[in-house]
C-alpha cells in the first residue's frame, strides 16, 4: 500500500471522528467521511480468527482516498472511486458530495458521519401494510437482532469498538437492547423495507436516530398510500452506528 494511504488509515483511528464532527460541508468533509468508511465499513477482527485478507481493489481504493485528501484526485480517478465504493464497501453514490449527510434536529443541521445518501423510489405502504411489519418487529424481529449481534464473537468485536461495554453486549446476547439506542430499519417499513437482519441498524437515538427520523418526515409525511417519489435517502451499511 502506498505510504500516504498507510499515513491516512493509522491516523483517522485518533483524529477522524472529531475532524468528521467539525468538518465544513464541502471538500474537507468528504475527505474526512472517505477515511471513516475505510476504517468502519471494514468487518472487525474477532480473537483467534485469521486476519481478514486485503484485495488488490481494496489496496487501490485507499491508494484513491489518500490522493482525494491530498488534493490530486483526476476526473477519471472520481468515477474509479466512486465504483470502488460500491463494489469494495458497498455505497452506491452518484457524486461524492452524497457522502456528507445532513439531517434537522433542534433547530440545527447535524452530520452523520458514515451515512451516505442514496437515491429512492420510495413508494408509501398501506397502514394495514406498514402495521403488520411493525407488529412482527415489535413481538420477535428485535430481539432477535439484538441476540444476534450479542451472540457473535466478529460482531461483538465491532460493538465494543463502537463504544458498547461487555456487560451491555452480554446483555444484548439475551436480547436487551443497551440503553439510549434504538433499532432501525435502513429501508423504512413505511416504504419497501422489512425486519430482515440486513436492513436493521443499532443506533444511538440521540442525536443519530432522530435526525433520521426527520429527515423522513420531511421527505414523505405528505405522502398518500400509493404514492410514489424519488427522495435522497440516508442510508448506513452495517449493523451498529456510530
Amino acid at each position: 500500500m502506498p505510504r500516504a494511504a498507510d499515513a491516512l488509515v493509522t491516523a483517522a483511528a485518533g483524529v477522524l471522528a472529531p475532524l468528521v464532527a467539525a468538518a465544513a460541508a464541502g471538500a474537507g468533509a468528504i475527505a474526512a467521511v472517505l477515511g471513516l468508511i475505510l476504517l468502519t465499513t471494514t468487518p472487525a477482527h474477532a480473537p483467534g480468527r485469521p486476519v481478514p485478507v486485503v484485495s488488490p481493489d481494496e489496496l487501490r481504493l485507499r491508494e484513491l482516498v489518500a490522493k482525494h485528501a491530498a488534493g490530486t484526485l483526476t476526473p477519471d480517478e472520481v468515477a474509479e472511486l466512486i465504483a470502488l465504493l460500491a463494489k469494495v464497501k458497498g455505497i452506491h453514490v452518484q457524486k461524492l458530495e452524497d457522502l456528507v449527510v445532513h439531517g434537522p434536529l433542534r433547530g440545527n443541521s447535524v452530520q452523520l458521519p458514515g451515512f451516505h445518501n442514496i437515491q429512492l423510489q420510495y413508494t408509501k405502504r398501506t397502514s394495514a401494510a406498514r402495521e403488520a411489519l411493525r407488529r412482527k418487529f415489535d413481538s420477535t424481529e428485535r430481539k432477535s437482532f439484538i441476540k444476534s449481534l450479542g451472540n457473535d464473537a466478529a460482531k461483538r468485536a465491532a460493538l465494543k469498538k463502537s463504544g458498547l461495554t461487555d456487560a451491555e453486549i452480554d446483555e444484548m446476547g439475551k436480547g436487551v437492547r443497551p440503553k439510549g439506542y434504538q433499532i432501525h430499519h435502513k429501508l423504512p417499513l413505511d416504504d419497501g423495507g422489512d425486519n430482515s437482519f440486513d436492513n436493521l441498524l443499532l443506533i444511538k437515538n440521540d442525536p443519530y436516530h432522530l435526525v433520521i427520523t426527520n429527515v423522513q418526515n420531511a421527505a414523505t409525511s405528505d405522502m398518500n398510500a400509493g404514492d410514489t417519489r424519488v427522495v435522497q435517502w440516508p442510508m448506513c451499511n452495517g449493523f451498529v452506528y456510530p
